[in-house]
């Protein structure tokens, strides 16, 4: 179950970050206070972060154990790499769209 939290939770919470920072321009902008923004991001980062290392978790911790066929562990090896993959990705995004919040300012027209 963890490969799929890492491999579908982390692109959507991406996604979720997203939408908020768009829907919280207008604020920051009247406010001129981007703490909103930033903080959405640490959320994100934090949650995104966490299901990469679930995914790390499951891929070090996937034995052949006796009662697993050959095909179902590497089904699950897999599927924790591929999360692991798809995890880092969206914590890169997060940390991209983050550095952009940092620099850029929310009343750009």
């Amino acid at each position: 179950m963890t490969q799929w939290l890492s491999i579908v939770v982390a692109p959507l919470v991406f996604l979720a970050n997203l939408s908020l920072a768009y829907a919280l321009v207008p604020l920051a902008c009247q406010t001129q206070r981007t703490a909103p923004l930033h903080a959405t991001s640490a959320v994100a980062l934090a949650i995104v972060v966490a299901a990469a290392l679930l995914a790390w978790r499951a891929l070090r911790t996937s034995d052949a154990s006796a009662g697993t066929a050959r095909d179902d562990f590497a089904d699950r090896r897999f599927l924790s790499c591929i999360g692991a993959w798809v995890s880092t990705l969206a914590a890169l995004a997060i940390v991209l769209q983050w550095a952009a919040q940092a620099v850029l300012s929310p009343c750009i027209a």
